[in-house]
């Protein structure tokens, strides 16, 4: 039985932190002061990112902060901070900015400490200063992740192969070392002995076809910094296993679920083409897979039997899947099994509120329950924003 770490009380969450870095070195403590508010976005359709805002003006100087950092002479204005003057941070676009969330450790015997969790390492892709007609200026400063900014190189000709082939490829264009280590075996496997797909990569963006590869994959994946050189890495895993039970009324706040079974088919099948296929049967093929085909299927989401009651209703002719890419012509069988796996996911969908739990990430396996556990459903999270 999967076992789920349950988040229990109010009483475990003090007072949240947050710690921003700047180019590598130890938080900043002004920096930090000067923080009005700070968001992080999680998403499988757009690059992580974070956004702070900054009170951007000295009270003693009477001029801002972080959008004029320098002097009428070029060099670095310096403030105070609790261990002296230090410079004041440049938050240009292209400055590499960490965000670390967590709690106030209070030192109060039965509470563990939350130690701090690394949100994103990331580049600034801008800095927007507002003058309002009253109040103070605000900097605000939006972080992307690095592989964002990979969308400014294009790739040339073409990859053959399965889809870590083609990650492989891309990033040897584009001069970024690759870290795999985490890519299951089997996984790879899968890709081996079959059919190798050619893919067009003339002219794309290589953030793009990275990200989307990974995506299909089904992998996650996140950019490191070398400790010595300071060179960025991609590193390509699975998601990390967080498996965590939440309760609507102590650490969820609002949960909205919803049932459906209006997008069901009983099968999904792929129509195969290879004009170069050895005989008649190679040539043109139809893969069709059901239910019975996803033994990880929980028949009784719904209640014994309601599930299986539904599907044996539908129509028998399958979902068609049309305009298939050409990993999904090589990988017929994967391709409609990724399909019926879409639409198990879509059976059961909620969307709600948390108290902040920074180890809550993209890809992470929920139990959702009311009050006295009068609804309990076990979901994955595809987003969030803290």
């Amino acid at each position: 039985m999967t076992e789920y770490k349950p988040i229990e009380g109010f009483s475990t969450f003090r007072v949240p932190e947050f710690d921003i870095a700047i180019e590598g070195a130890e938080p900043d403590s002004r920096l930090r002061f000067d923080v009005l508010e700070v968001s992080y976005s999680d998403a499988p359709d757009a690059f992580d990112s974070f956004e702070f805002s900054l009170m951007d003006w000295d009270p003693i100087r009477l001029e801002p902060i972080y959008s004029s950092p320098w002097d009428e002479t070029g060099a670095l204005k310096t403030y105070s901070t609790s261990t002296g003057d230090k410079p004041i941070p440049v938050l240009e676009p292209g400055t590499v900015v960490s965000l670390y969330m967590h709690y106030r450790d209070d030192n109060v015997d039965g509470f563990a400490k939350m130690d701090p969790q690394l949100m994103l390492l990331g580049r600034v892709a801008s800095l927007s200063t507002s003058f309002p007609a009253s109040g103070v200026p605000v900097a605000k400063v939006r972080v992307l992740s690095p592989l964002a900014w990979l969308g400014r190189k294009k790739l040339t000709g073409k990859a053959t192969g399965g889809l870590i082939d083609l990650i492989i490829e891309a990033c040897n264009q584009i001069d970024l070392d690759l870290d795999l280590s985490g890519v299951r075996a089997d996984l790879r496997a899968t890709e081996e002995g079959q059919d190798a797909p050619e893919h067009d990569l003339d002219k794309k963006d290589a953030n793009t076809v990275l990200r989307d590869a990974i995506a299909q994959l089904g992998l996650g994946s996140h950019i490191a910094l070398d400790d010595l050189t300071g060179a960025e890495r991609l590193v390509i895993a699975a998601p990390q296993d967080i498996r965590l039970a939440l309760t609507w009324g102590r650490t969820l706040l609002s949960f909205s679920p919803t049932v459906s079974t209006a997008h069901l088919s009983k099968s999904v099948s792929i129509t195969v083409e290879n004009p170069l296929g050895s005989s008649e049967d190679e040539q043109r093929f139809e893969v069709e897979k059901g239910w019975d085909d996803l033994p990880e299927l929980n028949r009784n989401v719904l209640g014994p039997g309601i599930l299986d009651a539904i599907l044996d209703d539908l129509p028998d002719d399958p979902e068609p899947i049309t305009d298939p890419t050409r990993h999904q012509i090589a990988f017929p069988e994967q391709a409609v099994l990724n399909r019926l796996r879409e639409q198990a996911r879509g059976i059961v969908t909620a969307t709600g509120q948390t108290v902040g739990l920074p180890q809550l990430r993209k890809g992470a396996w929920l139990i959702c329950a009311a009050w006295a556990r009068s609804f309990q459903v076990s979901m994955w999270s595809p987003s969030l924003r803290m």
